[in-house]
């Protein structure tokens, strides 16, 4: 399983090199080879880093091809690969299932329902991230089709903790809009926990027992957040938060918590 993932991921990467090295996936018609290899490999392990500015650099096409290789990275392509046969109808070998359960750490008879619902989970979030941001950015100036743009991007972007953003200075521009900062940050932190963590949150809320392990997680990442938050205000409160308001410092804060 980890050869097989390995070289899967090595060939996502190779491939999302060819693509952004073609002229129209720049806007000045080329790159160097190793500034789209490591865009490449680092949208596809959703690292965030990056060597050329996504927004003006890369043009639409280069932006999409990047937002695929976010998805398919942070997704991970065999499971897409294994919903698909599935959908169409075609079984898997003996050895795919092996190798898929192994690697979801599932039962063989849940292997499909969990690669489903962990499928929809993710596209429903994204898709309701993108709608709501689209209309935030849509309100604070963007035209519709640029806000959607960004709205889509921005969702799955957050939701894979990919880092890529459509702006050269990535949010600093939205310190001052909340409603931006946390919706990005829901989508990071659900993002972030998975879903089969994330979907059992309601029950938790409702004082349901879950499993151990579960718990331990949502309390651990509750901590990291809340502590987080409180360390941020405490030494930043006349330093990087000095010039925002006392609600948006907390807000500032809180954000820079979740990313971190």
């Amino acid at each position: 399983p980890a050869r097989i993932l390995l070289s899967t991921f090595f060939a996502l990467s190779v491939l999302g090199t060819l693509l952004l090295i073609i002229p129209a996936a720049t806007k000045a018609g080329a790159i160097d080879l190793v500034d789209a290899a490591f865009t490449s490999m680092s949208a596809v392990c959703v690292t965030g880093l990056i060597v050329l500015d996504t927004s003006n650099d890369f043009s639409g096409i280069g932006q999409f091809f990047i937002l695929i290789l976010i998805q398919l990275g942070g997704l991970g392509i065999m499971s897409i690969t294994t919903v698909a046969l599935h959908a169409m109808g075609r079984r898997l070998s003996l050895r795919q299932e092996r190798l898929l359960t192994s690697m979801t750490d599932t039962e063989h008879h849940d292997l499909i329902a969990s690669l489903v619902i962990i499928l929809k989970f993710t596209f429903i979030a994204e898709g309701i991230g993108a709608l709501i941001l689209t209309g935030l950015f849509y309100s604070v100036g963007d035209p519709l089709v640029q806000a959607s743009w960004r709205g889509l991007f921005t969702a799955i972007s957050a939701f894979c903790n990919a880092g890529f953003a459509l702006q050269t200075n990535s949010l600093m521009s939205y310190q001052t809009h909340p409603l931006i900062l946390h919706m990005v940050a829901v989508l990071i932190i659900f993002g972030g926990l998975a879903p089969a963590t994330s979907l059992i949150i309601p029950k938790w809320i409702r004082g349901q027992r879950i499993p151990v392990t579960a718990r331990i997680a949502l309390i651990a990442t509750l901590i990291l957040l809340f502590s987080g938050t409180f360390f941020m205000l405490a030494f930043e409160w006349n330093g990087i938060l000095s010039g925002l308001s006392v609600f948006d410092k907390i807000h500032n804060a809180w954000f820079q918590s979740v990313t971190l």
